[in-house]
């Protein structure tokens, strides 16, 4: 089967529509029987085994009903049969996911994903960047890191000192001092 730059995104758009149908048996068929390498790399989640992959998803598609993928960039490069596609991941919080639990609020980032396909189309490789403060922020678990007071309470508990250094040189920018 020649993979050329319109077969591959159509095998891109096949495997996220399987997702959005939330069919994990459907998105199953789109990978290698041999499994593939699925890498989450904002959680240090790495999966190689079809069995692995279908846990994932049944925990994600289970943790995620009405899930949305709505893509707005496709890239192909033919050579090493790889897509990567930028979308817009919607979803409503309703089941425990990656350790949270369920907030029952609308989740929204934005994802990158780079598939990389067999020579028989089959899909050998996924490999998922998001912004995980995005995700957080969205599902109300942190404060807006856009806000003096999320910046400063996202350090706080992690590291406290340098969070009163945040916090010093804030007020200090606000009374006009310049700050290094």
């Amino acid at each position: 089967m020649a993979l050329d730059r319109t077969a591959l995104q159509a095998l891109a758009e096949q495997h996220l529509a399987t997702e959005n149908g939330g069919d994990v048996d459907a998105v199953m068929r789109t990978v290698s029987d041999d499994g593939a390498h699925y890498h989450v790399v904002p959680l240090g989640v790495s999966l190689r085994t079809r069995s692995e992959i279908e846990a994932f998803y049944r925990d994600f598609m289970g943790a995620l009903p009405d899930l949305r993928l709505e893509v707005d960039d496709v890239m192909v490069d033919e050579e090493r049969r790889r897509v990567a596609v930028e979308h817009r991941l919607t979803a409503t919080h309703r089941g425990w996911l990656w350790g949270l639990a369920p907030t029952h609020r609308r989740l929204g980032m934005r994802v990158i994903v780079i598939y990389e396909f067999a020579p028989d189309g089959a899909l050998t490789r996924e490999v998922s960047y998001f912004d995980k403060t995005e995700m957080l922020e969205s599902l109300g678990l942190v404060f807006s890191t856009r806000t003096t007071l999320g910046r400063l309470l996202l350090c706080v508990a992690r590291n406290p000192l340098y969070a009163a250094r945040c916090a010093w040189g804030t007020l200090r920018r606000s009374n006009g001092a310049r700050t290094e």
